[in-house]
């Protein structure tokens, strides 16, 4: 650039003593042109050029440095995408194990419950001893009399009504005889079936009547009664899917 001006400033110095009386109409005053006056021109006309380049330049700067920024931005994706990349790993790692223990579950074999049947092949519910069982659809135990196939648990039904009639009730003597009573099924006699629902309040009534089974036959009879009567606890009456008495001798099988 320097190079370019003193050629320019030496071209316009020689022509000024080439033609040192041309003037073109009348400008006696005129002066001649000067090699300063030629450097301050070509200075001039350069400033705008200049100020374009150091605009440029900046904005190159400005370039430069969002691009060091996304540079480094980049590197930390790249970062978090190599973790990720590890905790994928691992997490396919653990996926491959628990299908793994999933598959050896699945092949080992479910483990067979024991039963009791009566001897005709009818299921009467999960083993406890040899005379009882879990009977799941009352959620209570049921016992058997392995003698003559009925079931345990005779009670007496307490009535408030003459005749037997309405709510039955039945007594209990202290806290063990109601946990008892509590889990187990209970009959006046055969298909009359009943439960103590669990966290029933005791109750003292005045109880006229009292039906019970036996006697000769035997039969349900009922008694007339006239007293008041403490610990008292409400029957709900159920149902069961098999006949009494039982067909024994019972059977045991793991099912």
């Amino acid at each position: 650039m320097k190079r370019i001006i003193c050629y320019i400033a030496i071209l316009l110095f020689t022509f000024s003593f080439i033609y040192p009386t041309k003037t073109f109409a009348k400008a006696p005053d005129k002066p001649y042109t000067t090699v300063d006056m030629v450097q301050q021109m070509i200075s001039d006309a350069l400033i705008p050029i200049n100020e374009a380049i150091t605009g440029l330049a900046n904005r190159i700067q400005v370039l430069e440095d969002i691009v060091t920024q996304l540079g480094s931005r980049l590197g930390i994706v790249e970062t978090n995408l190599a973790t990720n990349s590890q905790n994928d790993t691992i997490l396919n790692g653990r996926v491959d194990g628990f299908e793994s223990r999933v598959d050896t579950l699945e092949a080992k074999p479910v483990p067979k419950t024991l039963k009791i049947f009566d001897n005709n092949g009818t299921e009467l519910g999960i083993y406890m001893d040899p005379s009882k069982f879990f009977y799941e659809l009352i959620g209570r135990r049921i016992s058997v009399d392995l003698g003559d196939g009925h079931l345990d648990g005779t009670i007496d039904e307490y009535h408030t009504s003459s005749d037997c009639s309405g709510n039955a009730y039945i007594t209990v003597s202290g806290q063990g005889d109601l946990n008892d009573k509590e889990n187990s099924l209970l009959r006046t006699g055969p298909g009359s079936y009943f439960i103590i629902q669990r966290g029933t309040a005791s109750e003292t009534l005045n109880i006229n009547s009292v039906r019970r089974y036996g006697g000769s036959g035997p039969s349900y009879r009922c008694d007339p009664y006239g007293s008041s009567v403490e610990h008292l606890y409400s029957l709900t009456s159920v149902s069961i899917s098999f006949t009494e008495p039982v067909s024994i001798p019972l059977q045991y099988k793991y099912e």
